[in-house]
């Protein structure tokens, strides 16, 4: 971003600040980060990635790649802290001879502060696979 003569600065958080009104204006701050990760053998069990928020989060993406084409269902939930009856499927989706899925969601979905994300992976035993989960989130403060 050009410092247009000084006036425009960056804090210590990333945040841009630019001159107007007679001071330092906050433009915006955010960070893109990979929010967490799994490695999951669907033989010792279905895939089951929580990620609790500490901090508002919008999601980017979700994504599974497997180390061989598997026929699964993933699930992604999004989970309030209010408790189960708040929690709503974002997606479920059937995979058939699939060793990639990733899902980019069709709008902004925030994650408020103690809610949370699940990420589901059935697990009907054939053929012997990993699968390396990754929740991509961009953060907001």
């Amino acid at each position: 971003m050009p410092d247009y003569a000084g006036q425009n600065r960056w804090d210590a958080n990333d945040a841009l600040y630019v001159t107007g009104w007679g001071g330092f204006l906050p433009v915006w701050l955010h960070r893109p980060i990979t929010a967490d990760n799994d490695l999951q053998d669907l033989n010792a069990g279905p895939v089951n990635l929580l990620t609790v928020m500490v901090v508002e989060q919008k999601i980017n993406f979700v994504s599974i790649h497997f180390s061989a084409a598997v026929n699964q269902t993933v699930t992604i939930t999004q989970e309030f802290a209010f408790g189960a009856a708040w929690d709503t499927v974002l997606v479920n989706i059937p995979l058939i001879n699939a060793t990639d899925f990733v899902w980019y969601p069709d709008n902004d979905i925030i994650i408020a502060p103690n809610d949370s994300i699940r990420v589901q992976c059935t697990n009907a035993g054939l053929p012997a696979v990993n699968a390396g989960t990754t929740i991509s989130m961009e953060t907001f403060v």
